[in-house]
């Protein structure tokens, strides 16, 4: 065929390719954290054509093949034999899924196991204290989760007898649920056709279309999900949801993305360019404020502790720490004083640096050994107060910084 007649055939290929992409796919829903839920219709909107060069070289490269096919085949060669995809009991599923947001998987698979001995069922969750679910929650940080999980056993249990709803809506409605937890719940458990947006679902897709705007943003996270419905496969939704996070934990990654082992490397617009690395874009990070803090951890020569209970709302709450906070050590003390303890600080033997996501905390740990315990009243930000002998600090709901502070006293002999 002489050069001009190849060129124009190509050129048609890649007009009919274009075409295809920007043809209306039907009504699909897609669903995501923080993006809310996003209605593709005929009338509105093209999930292909949410950016025409990419559309049209996904198409191109692909060489006929599906996508979702490929995808899944992969994950079915190449999945994690993770705990919770062994089961398709639904609360197994949501408790994974709850523990696993901003946690890595390697993080979560011994609290799983041994939150699930503890609480095997959602009734034997929801007929458990506060301080029980806190306390087996110890550790995996984000404590409002927690919190949450418990609140949603008990209207699961209770309003709905143990059965779980059974859609995206319906679970949303649950205390502590959002979008992309009730899609990937009603994806992996029920069969929904929803699809679901992390973090890792966010940099496989934005590098497949190389989406060149910050993820962070509402409009581009309606565009991630839609590239995202584009990818799961009608019959097996759960699975797919699962094969795209599965992508982006192993293959996909941050740095040094693996672009050679990846299902869906022949329609990458990013791997096409040797962009990879340069995707997803992200608004510049948010400087980090620091603080000082002062801990006070105080003894009695028979080796009880003082401990206080946070108020359920804010910072660390519904947790038990030993009294701490913005300030000084005597600050500390003034308040101490006022609740029925008199204390002397004097001075810090210890600093522990604790990291939040919307702030850095520098503590100066105190220790003080008094004669005996006093009656104690809740102060600050305070709801309850307890001395508790050491070998019962474990049962108690403790964030990890108390861990750290009360670790930190024992160390330096400091009670």
């Amino acid at each position: 065929m002489p050069r001009t007649q190849a060129a124009k055939s190509e050129l048609g290929g890649a007009e009919r390719a274009l075409a295809e992409a920007l043809k209306p796919s039907g009504p699909i829903t897609a669903v995501g954290a923080g993006a809310g839920a996003v209605e593709l219709s005929h009338k509105k909107s093209w999930p292909h054509a949410l950016d025409v060069r990419s559309a049209a070289r996904g198409s191109v490269t692909d060489n006929g093949k599906v996508p979702a096919a490929r995808l899944l085949a992969w994950f079915e060669e190449k999945k994690r034999p993770l705990p919770w995809r062994a089961t398709s009991d639904v609360y197994r599923i949501w408790i994974s899924e709850v523990m696993l947001q901003q946690t890595r998987v390697e993080t979560v698979i011994p609290y799983y196991e041994r939150f699930l001995r503890r609480f095997p069922t959602v009734f034997t969750l929801a007929e458990a204290s506060e301080d029980e679910v806190l306390g087996a929650w110890a550790g995996l940080g984000y404590y409002r989760r927690a919190r949450n999980l418990h609140r949603a056993a008990k209207v699961v249990a209770v309003s709905q007898t143990g059965e779980f709803p059974r859609t995206v809506e319906g679970l949303r409605a649950l205390p502590g649920v959002g979008e992309y937890t009730a899609s990937a719940v009603a994806s992996i458990a029920f069969g929904v056709r929803t699809a679901v947006l992390d973090g890792n679902v966010a940099r496989v897709v934005a590098r497949y279309r190389a989406v060149d705007a910050p993820i962070e943003r509402a409009a581009t996270k309606k565009q991630l999900l839609a590239i995202a419905t584009e990818l799961c496969e009608p019959s097996r939704p759960g699975d797919s949801n699962q094969a795209l996070m599965e992508l982006g934990a192993t293959v996909c990654v941050p740095e040094l993305p693996r672009c050679s082992a990846c299902p869906l490397s022949e329609g990458c617009v990013a791997r096409g360019d040797d962009t990879a690395s340069e995707f997803p874009r992200t608004l510049p990070p948010k400087r980090v404020p620091k603080e000082k803090w002062a801990a006070v951890v105080v003894g009695t020569e028979r080796g009880a502790v003082l401990l206080m209970r946070r108020k359920s709302e804010g910072l660390f709450g519904g947790l038990w720490e030993p009294p701490m906070g913005p300030g000084t050590a005597h600050r500390l003390a003034a308040m101490l004083a006022q609740a029925g303890l008199s204390v002397a600080p004097g001075k810090a033997s210890g600093t522990v640096a604790h990291v939040l996501t919307h702030k850095a905390l520098e503590v100066r740990v105190h220790a003080v050994v008094v004669p005996k315990q006093a009656r104690m009243k809740p102060f600050g930000p305070y709801e309850d107060a307890r001395w508790v002998d050491a070998d019962a600090l474990t049962a108690l709901g403790k964030s990890k910084l108390a861990q750290r502070v009360l670790g930190l006293a024992r160390s330096e002999d400091m009670l």
